[in-house]
């Protein structure tokens, strides 16, 4: 989110890169489905309208909701709508759930079904474990585990650390030192 001072961020093209922030919104009224679908951008912006639209009854509605259809069909939104709904069935949210209302741990597993949804190359995690309690760890730890891509996290959990990370990259005063070891090896240097 940050430009850097210096240097060059680069992605191999076609990479998929998602990102889970640290800080949770502070008032987002959209629901769980328009959350995740905005992984993506104009396909999402469909399907949450068709979503809204598909509960409503009037002839205004219906109509748009038509047009809403066709442009979804021509765009291979049927298969991302099924993604959708798949991966909020899996993390176990209500897809009609306004995200405002629900606790920071419900918030972050939606904000994390929104970056694993698009099936990104790279994974950034920022402070994962924030707002989780005991058990939301433990499933945040085996979603992870599972996840095939490159994953990148920033902690201070240092039982989540030591669980997942396979290489540690410690800053310390401006130096930048990587690690190709478990946490605990890493401490052991």
């Amino acid at each position: 989110e940050v430009t850097p001072d210096g240097g060059t961020v680069r992605l191999e093209d076609g990479a998929v890169m998602a990102v889970l922030p640290q800080m949770l919104p502070s008032d987002d009224q959209r629901t769980a489905y328009e959350v995740v679908a905005d992984a993506f951008p104009e396909t999402g912006q469909l399907l949450a309208e068709f979503h809204t639209l598909s509960q409503q009854a009037d002839d205004a509605s219906l109509k748009r909701l038509m047009q809403v259809q066709e442009k979804l069909e021509a765009l291979d939104g049927w298969r991302l709508d099924q993604k959708v709904n798949a991966i909020l069935a899996q993390f176990g949210v209500d897809p009609d759930r306004v995200l405002a209302t629900l606790s920071g741990g419900w918030q972050r597993r939606v904000l994390l079904a929104k970056a694993l949804v698009a099936e990104p190359d790279l994974l950034l995690l920022d402070e994962p474990t924030n707002h989780l309690d005991v058990p939301a760890i433990a499933w945040l730890e085996d979603t992870l585990r599972q996840y095939a891509g490159a994953l990148l996290f920033v902690s201070h959990d240092r039982a989540f650390i030591r669980r997942l990370a396979t290489r540690v990259v410690e800053l310390d005063r401006g130096q930048l030192v990587s690690f190709a070891a478990t946490y605990d090896r890493h401490l052991d240097l």
